[in-house]
């Protein structure tokens, strides 16, 4: 993701999202107001949990992480309005 040190980090040293964040660092285009963890779940299946970041961080949440979950920041630009407008003819 949009992170200057991705890799597999241990949940005992990064309890929370705070601190695995603190870690990684995020780049300047990271996506902050919507992060994405993907949780294991006990019967093997994956819970895709939408954390809105920039909201927590402001009310002092605490985001709590498990063995195993895989934590996904975008990049701003995946989300970037790359649409094409064409306007022809007469137009008031």
């Amino acid at each position: 993701g949009a992170v200057f040190y991705g890799g597999r980090y241990d949940v005992g040293a990064n309890p929370d999202l705070a601190a695995l964040l603190a870690r990684a660092q995020l780049t300047p285009r990271a996506k902050t107001d919507l992060v994405f963890i993907e949780r294991i779940l006990a019967d093997e299946s994956t819970a895709i949990l939408p954390v809105a970041w920039d909201d927590s961080v402001r009310m002092g949440r605490r985001v709590p992480l498990v063995a195993r979950d895989r934590v996904r920041i975008f990049d701003r630009e995946r989300y970037a309005n790359t649409a094409v407008l064409a306007v022809d003819g007469s137009v008031r």
